[in-house]
């Protein structure tokens, strides 16, 4: 039977590492492995931050986001043309909001 918790994930990491289990050093091996950073994110509840925390402390460079780059500038016109929110185009393409927002920025402002 799964065990439902209600740790915030600060303190599952804090339980963890008392319990001896080095939890950044699992997300490095997960990253290594190829998982990306926003998959861990959800995997886990962090946030980005915590993330890159994890694996500078493991010597690990974030690789730039590449995997972002299969949509294209065409992508979020047409997605902003349609009316969307930034949350829901975010959803869709699996990017951070954030993201979205700074290419709504330099996509309205060129035309």
């Amino acid at each position: 039977m799964r065990q439902v918790h209600d740790l915030s994930p600060r303190l599952m990491i804090k339980a963890l590492t008392a319990a001896g289990c080095d939890f950044d050093a699992r997300v490095a091996e997960q990253y290594q492995a190829g998982a990306l950073v926003s998959e861990l994110m959800r995997k886990h509840g962090l946030s980005h931050g915590r993330v890159q925390k994890a694996l500078k402390g493991h010597g690990i460079k974030i690789s730039p986001g590449n995997h972002l780059r299969s949509a294209t500038d065409e992508d979020f016109v047409k997605a902003f043309e349609a009316g969307k929110k930034d949350t829901r185009i975010a959803k869709e393409m699996d990017i951070d909001r954030g993201t979205v927002r700074r290419r709504r920025v330099r996509l309205t402002t060129k035309r």
